[in-house]
Order: structure tokens, then sequence, then C-alpha cells
């Protein structure tokens, strides 16, 4: 399976069902790993540019869907990790089929594939608020369900949630390169209306980066990772659809960990350009269908508003000159730029109302809105301010949303378990000590164990009738079983006696005989020499 390797096979014009056959012959080899028998493989799409692929594939456990990922394994397997981490947590995402080795994805080709459940859905509508605050509610509850988690061991780390001010200044220095491509060619269609609005754009780039650096972006982003949860980066009315139970989210590819208000600005933005103007109240229901789902705080609202701030838009469909200037500087983009002129209108008396609702003390966030939020969103708190057992909980958090009448459907619940609402839930920390006192005095006290003394040790017979009354060279005395010997001397147990005396001079006589004799005859052979020659002169 390691012989045939995924490239991209060409480019996003091409026809979206033209694959490789090698990619196919493959994707048949992959099905064989999990427990299920094939009828029939279906194309669905492709990405011929970056080498994706998804398949229905009609199995005898019933309908499944087989996809390529065209990233890079390490990276895909973030992806793979954070799908299944949100269906364990009760998001509305395909689960992952296991394969025969238990693992929940296979590489092969040098990408990763995966089986998920096939779900049949459908878009949602477009033309009505109704159908962007479905989207907007499905988004929320993705955030929410994906906060707390942690990329499996080997995957690549993905977080964006560092990097807004690089990505202001990015935006800052490419529309300086706009303003350069417009002059270096003059003869292009959009050249002179590019460069009349890039000075306006840059300004409020600038203007967005200044205000982020004001804002408690930073401190949001000290909370970390799995505090925010993860971002799916592509959202929108292809990916977020509605199936059974409300809105399904599908393709998590490019999930990274992020604050949540990305996906949410870019869903606003782009149904504004949509649109053909910015609508302050079609934004106020995108806003408020997301905030029932996971609310926003006031400091998060600001970094958001702050977002919708910088020119996004307009460079969005004006960086693609950068690569092709001569070509991409043509009659469409010319059409695009008056149309974002036109919007940029609307965009700034939208924002400034938009601001006011939504400021602490406005429309939307009262004053007290820490205590506002707890009463609008009691299935958060409920645990906390009832006392709830575990079962109740689980079933109160699979629920639906519920803003009228959501103490009368605790209460029941409540009275169909035998239990009640509590006034106030008794904390044990703020109980009175003397009873806690006398309670504890009222309880008898374990008896104390006896062990049996254990005797004395007693020295030999031998040992008790000599004293240390001569220790010449003061040497330390020896603990444990033979206390009345020096440590230098373990085997005998009295030092300095006549003796051991006598022993220590015959061993040392016993060195010299052992040393001595070679070198004693030698000097002896040297002095009758010496003699001889003596005598001879």
């Amino acid at each position: 399976m390691s012989e045939y390797i995924i490239q991209p096979w060409g480019t996003a014009e091409q026809d979206l069902e033209d694959v490789p056959a090698e990619l196919t012959e493959l994707a048949k080899k992959v099905t064989k790993y999990y427990d299920m028998k094939v009828k029939n493989m279906l194309m669905i799409t492709s990405k011929p540019d970056k080498g994706g692929a998804i398949w229905r594939i009609d199995t005898d456990k019933g309908a499944r869907s087989l996809k390529v990922l065209h990233r890079t394994p390490e990276r895909s397997l973030f992806s793979v990790g954070a799908q299944e981490y949100v269906v364990n947590q009760g998001a509305r995402v395909p689960k992952l089929i296991r394969s025969k080795s238990g693992d929940n994805c296979v590489e092969a080709g040098g990408k990763l594939w995966i089986v998920t459940d096939w779900i049949d859905l459908t878009p949602a509508d477009q033309t009505s608020i109704e159908g962007f605050a479905k989207l907007c509610y499905g988004l929320g509850e993705f955030h929410h369900h994906s906060k707390g988690y942690y990329p499996p061991f080997g995957a690549k780390f993905s977080s964006r949630l560092h990097n807004y001010p690089k990505q202001y200044e990015k935006v800052i220095t490419k529309i300086g390169w706009f303003r350069e491509l417009a002059r270096a060619y003059p003869e292009t269609l959009a050249s002179k209306t590019l460069l009349k609005m890039v000075d306006k754009y840059q300004q409020q780039a600038i203007k967005a980066l200044e205000k982020l650096n004001n804002t408690s972006y930073y401190d949001l982003i000290a909370k970390g990772e799995q505090y925010w949860g993860l971002a799916h980066q592509d959202y929108g009315f292809s990916n977020g659809q509605i199936g059974p139970k409300g809105v399904w989210i599908i393709d998590l590819d490019g999930v990274s960990f992020d604050l949540p208000i990305r996906d949410l600005r870019k869903l606003v933005t782009s149904s504004m350009e949509d649109k053909g103007a910015w609508d302050v109240n079609w934004m106020n229901g995108m806003i408020q269908a997301y905030n029932q789902a996971n609310p926003i705080s006031p400091q998060l609202f600001e970094v958001f508003h702050t977002d919708m701030m910088l020119p996004n838009e307009f460079y969005k469909h004006v960086k693609e000159i950068i690569f092709n200037p001569d070509t991409a500087m043509n009659e469409e983009l010319l059409t695009l730029l008056s149309n974002i002129e036109s919007q940029d209108a609307t965009k700034w008396t939208a924002l400034q109302q938009l601001s006011k609702d939504w400021k602490v003390g406005g429309k939307f966030i009262p004053k007290n809105w820490e205590e506002a939020f707890k009463k609008k969103y009691p299935e958060k708190y409920a645990r906390k301010n009832y006392g709830m057992s575990d079962k109740l909980w689980e079933k109160l958090k699979q629920q639906p949303f519920r803003e009228e009448n959501w103490k009368e459907n605790i209460e029941k619940d409540l009275e169909k378990s035998k239990q009640t609402i509590p006034e106030k839930v008794k904390d044990v920390k703020k109980q009175p000590q003397r009873k806690w006192k006398k309670y504890r005095k009222s309880i008898p006290k374990r008896p104390k164990k006896t062990l049996p003394k254990r005797p004395k040790k007693t020295l030999p017979q031998k040992y008790k009738k000599r004293k240390l009354t001569k220790n010449p060279r003061k040497l330390p005395l020896r603990k444990g079983k033979r206390k009345y010997t020096p440590i230098r001397s373990p085997k005998k147990p009295v030092y300095g006696t006549p003796l051991r005396k006598k022993y220590l001079a015959e061993k040392k006589l016993k060195k010299r005989r052992r040393s001595t004799p070679k070198n004693f005859a030698g000097r002896r052979k040297k002095f009758v020499n010496s003699l001889s020659r003596k005598r001879s002169v």
C-alpha cells in the first residue's frame, strides 16, 4: 500500500469526480482494513489541487463515508482526534468507525483515511434570518462541546489563538503590496480603482490593530487553548447542514485551537457581503442565536467587534493578484471592488449600532451580566445551584435550550425523582465546628495495640569478665553485637593484652623475613666481591 503516494493531480477548476485510477484502487484496499463488505462506491467530491477525496460506500452495515485527508498525517491526526473527542462530548458530528485493529484511522499513500457514518443532510435556508440563526446555533453548540480537547500523541499541535496581531500586521503589509502592484501594472483594468482604494483600507487595518492592542485580547488568550476549544476555520452552509435533531457539522479537516468568534465573524461578514449591505438586525439575530448555545462575554465581544473592523472582504478578494497581477486585475476584480466600496458605506454605521447594543448595560448585555447569564442559561448552572443528582444533570444537558419555563421543567424532573429544590444548599465548611467536635467525642476510640516487650540483649560470659582498662591507641569501639571490640580488630575481643602484643610482634618478624632473603643474598655477594678485589690489589 505504500507504493502509490497521493499527490495533487490537478487544479481547483478541474472536474471534481475525475480522480486517478491508482487512488480508487487504493481506496478499495483501505476498505479491507474495516469489518465490512463494500457493495458499491460512489465519488462525491474531491480536491484535485490538494489531493483529497470523499466516497459514499454502501456496505452490509449500511451507508458509510470514506475520506482521504489531504493534509500531512501528523496534522490530520490532530483533526481525527478532535472529531472523536467532540462526538464523545455529544456534538452532532459523524461518528468515526474503527478498523479491525481498533484504530480510528488508516494510513495509506502518505495520507490518513477515515470511515464515518453516512448522514443524509440538507442545507439551511440562505434567504431568511431563520436559516442563518440555525447555522449560528449549531456553531455555538460545536464550540461548547470542543472545550477541553487534548490532541493525541504524535499529532501536530495546531493553534491560532496567539496569531491575531500577526494576522493584522500581515494584512497591513500586503495591502501595501497591492499599491505597488497597481503602480507597476497601470495598463490593467482594475489598477486605477485599486490605487484609489488602497490607502483607505490600509488605514482601517492600522486602526483595527491599535484597537486590538487596547482590548482584553491578551487576557483572554492567557486562559489557554483548552479553555476556548476548537474553531472550524471553514464553517458555512456547505459544512453545516440540517439533519436529525439539529445542525450537523462535517469536514473537520482544518480545525485548530482558536477564539470561537473567528468562525462567527467569518459567517457574519460573508452573509453581509452576500446581502449587499450591512444590516444591524440581521447581525443581531445571528449573534443572539450563537449566544444561546455558547454565551459571549463583553470582553470576547469586544475582540469580535474589532475583528469585523478589519477589511477582511477587501483583502480576501484582492490577495490573488500577488501571484498573477497582469491577469488577476481584470474586469471581474473591478466589479468586486465596486461592490466592496458600496458595502463599506453601510458598514461603519452598522458596527457603531452593534457596539451600542452589545455593550455592558446595553440592549443584550445587562449591567449584572454574570447573574443574568445564570438565569438565562440555567442548564449551565443548575447543578451548582440546586445540588442535582448525576442522572438528572445528564438528562438536563441533553434537553434543548429553554428560556421561559425552565424552572417548572426542572421542578417536574425533581418531583419525578422524589427530590425537592432546597432553598439554600448547605455548605460543609460553613457548618459550626462545635457540633462536629461533639460528634467526634461521641465516636468510640479504637484501643491501641500493645506489642510484647522485647527482652534485653545480654553479652556472653567471657566478654562480661573482661574490662576495658587499657586502650593505648585510643581506637573507636564498634557498636552493635561486639560492643567491646575496636573497629580495627574485629576478630579479637580485647585490644592491648600481652598475648595480643606477642602476636603482633611475631607478625612483624614474618613480614621482614618474607621481604629480606633475596635482597640479603644479593648484598652479601656484592660485599664478598668487594673484599676480594681489595685483597688482589
